[in-house]
């Protein structure tokens, strides 16, 4: 093989290998609204702590899950631009590959606040409160 297309072949596997670093999306949870559902949520479906909370709780907790969630994308986000580069420049010298950030905490944490933005949501149609966006 000539030197372009060893070259060719390391940035191939490299590439291959570099896909390999992302994380799978989390299991959607199952489908309790749509018209043509398996199944419907009832208040039992919750803990007694959220079985507690009233309709302005609700709306609290989801408007600090939704600050929470802005400042974990920013923080992934301020990373970014850092892991494009090594990530290009570990094409042709891997060892600055370990100069990227996982980012895995906020990536659990935006998981984290998913799961329970979907559970306040529920929680809400199930007591009728007010669709505030």
């Amino acid at each position: 093989m000539s030197r372009r297309a060893d070259l060719a072949f390391l940035l191939t596997i490299l590439g291959a290998l570099g896909g390999g670093c992302a994380a799978s999306a989390p299991p959607l949870p199952p489908d309790t609204t749509a018209t043509n559902r398996t199944g419907s949520v009832t208040i039992e479906d919750f803990e007694p702590a959220d079985r507690a909370l009233a309709c302005a709780d609700i709306e609290r907790e989801r408007e600090t899950i939704k600050a929470s969630t802005m400042a974990a994308n920013a923080r992934v986000a301020g990373h970014r631009s850092t892991n494009q580069v090594a990530g290009y420049f570990g094409a042709f010298f891997p060892p600055i590959l370990l100069a990227t950030e996982g980012d895995y905490d906020e990536k659990d944490e935006l998981v984290r606040l998913q799961s329970r933005r979907d559970t306040l949501s529920k929680l809400a149609v199930l007591k009728n409160c007010p669709m505030v966006r």
